[in-house]
């Protein structure tokens, strides 16, 4: 038995269990049961509803019920709980209960053209488009290693987080890509990347450490084009929607904080942050805060100085990924998409760098942990996902300075070969 015990705990140290046929055969299966489950979903349901009566696709009906309440040129109301209550249940019933909209109001820019398409037509378009970005987005991590594509984009489409998302009819696959361009294209293309961080002022949740990393680094282009687009997304929304649905939003604030942060209607097991997690174990909402404000101002700082190290790009760029959920209160088992493209850029450095101990069977954890964090919290009250996502962070960060570490040290030249150093200048390790 201890035999046994230790080649399983050697196994797992090692990553021998990531075989090449298993990582091409459980995605596939992967694929297939989400495809089934979201089939059976839609047969076992009412004309736009499943089987326990809330939408298909879930938190999608409340993003409709906006766009609807929208193109009747009542944008403001959206931001009304009892008016929009009233008209989610008008469109789906009293079983399908109310999910508050509290995006900025320039989603509704996204939220009215779908509307106007019938319910579950404007489901797929907005999954299938959005998918489709974030396929891009991971294609775009794997460069030009073209042999790597397929397989990592199976991972990537198989990632639990990935149907937890269209399940919900949720924007996560819109956050990553966005994110994800941004990241890659911040060195090369500095304008289109501070464009595609102001598209993201849609979810401003997870945008914190976006202005940190920018002044860090001093791109100053992207700084600008950030601002330009930004204010041009806030004079289209004011063209189309006017001024009353921006004074509806800051009125709308103090409701959303009441709700989510305050009694946590949400579910403390389904928020995977360290606001959450103190929250979860009867942490007071100030304890709470405090632990949230601790560590975003570590993981904010800790991001700034490996970007102005040497270590690998990639490393960087994953580390962003993880920090913008760590650096939130709000973020729930769906936004942990957010971390496909951070495994895909740590997994290409393994495989070029070769893994640590414990690494491959780390992004084996982190890849299953959206399916399970929100049922072990709920059971167990163990904040799982936020303890993972650190975990992935620290792993990286750890990775990353010990790559820029490396790449301090100067390289011999063999040719011409240099005269014998001298004991005074003989490199240091």
């Amino acid at each position: 038995m201890f035999r046994t015990a230790r080649r399983m705990i050697e196994t797992a140290a090692t990553g021998a269990f990531a075989t090449r046929e298993r990582l091409r055969v459980y995605p596939a299966l992967l694929l297939g049961a989400y495809a089934l489950a979201g089939l059976a979903l839609v047969l076992t349901g009412g004309e736009n509803i499943d089987w326990t009566g809330r939408p298909i696709g879930a938190d999608f009906g409340m993003m409709w019920g906006a766009g609807q309440t929208a193109l009747a040129g009542r944008p403001e109301d959206v931001f009304a709980l009892a008016q929009q209550a009233s008209v989610q249940t008008r469109l789906f019933g009293e079983a399908a209960g109310f999910t508050p909209w509290h995006y900025p109001p320039v989603f509704l820019l996204v939220a009215t053209p779908l509307a106007a398409l019938p319910y579950l037509a404007a489901l797929a378009v907005w999954l299938t488009a959005s998918f489709g970005l974030y396929l891009v987005a991971i294609r775009a991590c794997v460069g030009q290693n073209a042999k790597l594509a397929w397989p990592m984009l199976l991972l990537a489409g198989a990632f639990p987080a990935v149907f937890i998302n269209a399940a919900h009819g949720q924007n996560a696959f819109l956050t990553t890509s966005l994110m994800t361009g941004a990241v890659l294209l911040l060195r090369t293309h500095p304008v289109t990347a501070g464009a595609l961080f102001a598209l993201l002022s849609y979810k401003p949740q997870f945008c914190a450490l976006i202005p940190f990393l920018l002044l860090a680094q001093g791109h100053w282009r992207a700084i600008a084009a950030a601002v330009v687009t930004g204010g041009a997304l806030l004079a289209g929304t004011f063209a189309t929607f006017g001024g009353g649905v921006f004074r509806a939003f800051f009125a709308s604030l103090p409701d959303t904080q009441r709700l989510t942060l305050e009694l946590g209607v949400t579910g403390w097991e389904k928020i995977q942050s360290a606001f959450a997690a103190v929250r979860l174990v009867g942490g007071s909402y100030e304890w709470a805060m405090l632990a949230q404000v601790c560590v975003a101002a570590l993981v904010i700082l800790a991001l700034c100085i490996v970007w102005r190290s040497g270590a690998d790009m990639r490393l960087k760029q994953a580390l962003v990924f993880p920090g913008a959920l760590l650096t939130t209160p709000y973020c729930l088992d769906y936004d942990m998409v957010l971390l496909a493209p951070a495994l895909i850029l740590l997994g290409l450095h393994g495989l070029e760098r070769g893994f640590a101990r414990w690494e491959i069977s780390l992004i084996a954890l982190v890849f299953v942990t959206p399916i399970i964090a929100r049922l072990v919290g709920a059971a167990t009250q163990v904040p799982l996902g936020a303890l993972v996502i650190l975990m992935l962070f620290a792993w990286t960060l750890r990775r990353a300075m010990a790559d820029a570490r490396t790449a301090r040290i100067p390289t011999l030249r063999t040719s011409p070969a240099p005269p014998l150093p001298s004991e005074s200048s003989r490199l240091s390790p």
